[in-house]
């Protein structure tokens, strides 16, 4: 059984939001991929969320909150985790883009009670913040 968890992704307008939107790739239940990116400077458990469209064109919409981050890049070096991870809700305001995300994946009870309680605290922060 999947469990799933809801979260924003961070950063959407520094990165290449509008140019998926502009696309179409922004509609719910569209697939999302994660990539892991040990190498940022700012944070080394760093994990970006792309949008594909075909083989060559990819957006980097943006980044997993670094509360979650810091979680979930060990199970995602694991060899094959087991997850599907989609765009669950897409507001758009001129070039400002408050997406959230929908993740599914296989967790303990232990991680499922963690993960859905940190994700709710971080939703509730963003929401806050950005109204």
């Amino acid at each position: 059984m999947l469990n799933q968890i809801l979260f924003p992704i961070k950063g959407t307008y520094y990165h290449e939001a509008d140019k998926a939107f502009q696309m179409g790739l922004l509609n719910v239940g569209y697939p999302l991929e994660f990539k892991i990116e040990s190498d940022n400077p700012h944070d080394p458990n760093a994990i970006q969320i792309w949008v594909n469209y075909g083989h060559d064109l990819r957006y980097l919409l943006g980044y997993v909150p670094r509360q979650l981050a810091l979680y979930w890049q060990p199970l995602l070096e694991q060899q094959n985790p087991e997850y599907r991870l989609t765009l669950h809700k897409s507001v758009a305001k001129g070039k400002l883009f408050r997406l959230e995300c929908q993740l599914s994946m296989k967790l303990n009870w232990l991680q499922r009670l963690h993960f859905k309680w940190l994700a709710f605290w971080i939703r509730q922060q963003y929401r806050f913040k950005h109204h």
